[in-house]
């Protein structure tokens, strides 16, 4: 059973799919919505896999990447997008491959999906990450 963290939005599709899918069945979970309650579970847990929101907590996705790699610099970690933002397509484009780029290992923008696909891609998101995470330990 991995351990999965997961930073997302207060209210958002996520809580959905966790409830829906067989994914808090199969995995440990932890679900943060704020920047606080992240850093302490981060400081005091270990997790196979990060899962982030890019606007998790007014869009703190980098101060969540930066506390994560300072404390197991080889975990996993994947940023996704549930929700539309103020910043424009140009803009979204930009955080999309700044999160890429800063060496973040996945990206999913979950407004290209429609129930219940969107809940079948997140797993399949997950499924992928934690695969991911084992050949990383193998290294």
């Amino acid at each position: 059973m991995a351990r999965i963290f997961l930073a997302v939005v207060k209210q958002g599709l996520v809580h959905q799919v966790i409830s829906q899918c067989e994914l808090s069945t199969t995995h440990e979970i932890t679900v943060c919505e704020t920047l606080t309650a992240a850093y302490k579970s981060l400081e005091s847990e270990h997790f196979d896999l990060i899962v982030c929101d890019v606007g998790f907590d007014d869009s703190q996705i980098f101060d969540i990447w930066s506390a994560v790699k300072r404390k197991e610099p080889r975990v996993t970690f994947l940023a996704y997008r549930e929700r539309d933002s103020d910043l424009g397509k140009s803009m979204e484009l930009l955080v999309q491959k700044a999160v890429l780029d800063m060496g973040l290992d996945g990206y999913l923008d979950l407004r290209e999906f429609q129930a219940p696909d969107d809940c079948t891609a997140f797993i399949d998101f997950i499924e992928l990450g934690l695969k991911s995470g084992k050949l990383k330990k193998g290294r």
